[in-house]
């Protein structure tokens, strides 16, 4: 009876997780001092643009030794050494043209080396999708600090350029070099000198306004004056003419009482009226008759405003 072979794992792949390549376990070459590599050149400059080199070896330029802007150096030699030096530029590469080592990568992802077993595949997945997050939080962090140091880098050099303004402006090569600056300055002067006029156009047009208001503002009090004391006056008429009126309707109505009381006296068969309503009803008629110029007199003062008013 022949034996058979036990059956083997079924067919599996790996899925393609976008892993670095694998790191080698062989040491890596240690470079010769004698030959090091040739630095990446930064990518060229448009016209006008000063060249200060790159971020990675920024450091203070020593022209004392080098260059002499006040004596025993010609200017076409200054120049011709300020044209050919390789200053730093203060600008941060762009990440493409960043070297970038592929050990170092896989290190600082701690990955580790792809499985060669597919039973460790799951556990190799696990491991990268865990390490994603906080290399996402590493990288926000970097970029946080990189705008922060460029920040300062920005204002250290803007400061230097201030301070060696007047010994830059003073050497030939270097006031060729300022000429963008001074034309921005003049732009922005001339700029400023049409703001202030304008601005100054708009405050006497406001102050012309202003004391067109304050013309308006005094007019208005005064007719507001008038107009009170009109009102005053119109209140005290309107008063004396409501008292005539009142005294004028108790004498009517004293007159329809009398009446009242000599029809009821001589009965429905009539007559004349007795001797003593006919003397009252004299004597309110008289009152009446000589009441009647004071309220001619309430009435014409009382309207008299209003025609003014008018």
């Amino acid at each position: 009876m022949s034996q058979r072979n036990p059956p083997g794992p079924p067919n599996f792949e790996i899925p393609d997780l976008e892993l670095e390549p694998a790191v080698s376990k062989r040491a890596a070459p240690v470079a010769s001092a004698r030959a090091p590599a040739a630095a990446a050149r930064p990518a060229p400059l448009a016209a006008g643009e000063i060249s200060l080199g790159d971020d990675d070896d920024f450091e203070l330029i020593q022209t004392g030794s080098n260059v002499d802007l006040a004596i025993g150096t010609s200017p076409q030699q200054v120049q011709r050494h300020v044209e050919t030096m390789d200053w730093p530029n203060g600008r941060t590469r762009p990440p493409d043209q960043l070297p970038i080592d592929a050990a170092e990568v896989a290190l600082i992802s701690g990955y580790g080396p792809a499985p060669k077993n597919a039973i460790l595949a799951p556990l190799y997945a696990y491991r990268v999708f865990s390490q994603r997050a906080p290399l996402k939080k590493a990288i926000s962090e970097l970029a946080a600090a990189l705008s922060q140091a460029e920040l300062g880098r920005d204002t250290e050099l803007m400061q230097l350029a201030v301070e060696l303004r007047a010994k830059l402006e003073a050497n030939d090569a270097f006031r060729r070099l300022l000429e963008p600056i001074r034309e921005v300055e003049r732009l922005a002067g001339d700029r400023s000198a049409a703001l202030s006029e304008a601005d100054a156009g708009f405050k006497a047009q406001m102050a012309h306004f202003d004391a067109e208001l304050a013309e308006l503002r005094r007019a208005e009090g005064s007719a507001q004056a008038v107009s009170a004391e009109k009102a005053g006056i119109a209140a005290g008429t309107e008063k004396e003419l409501r008292r005539a009126e009142a005294k004028h309707q108790r004498i009517q109505i004293e007159i329809r009482g009398v009446m009242d009381v000599a029809r009821q006296a001589v009965g429905p068969a009539g007559g004349e009226m007795p001797p003593a309503q006919a003397a009252q009803l004299a004597e309110l008629q008289g009152r009446d008759k000589a009441f009647e110029p004071e309220l001619s007199q309430a009435r014409s003062k009382h309207a008299a405003p209003a025609v003014n008013r008018t």
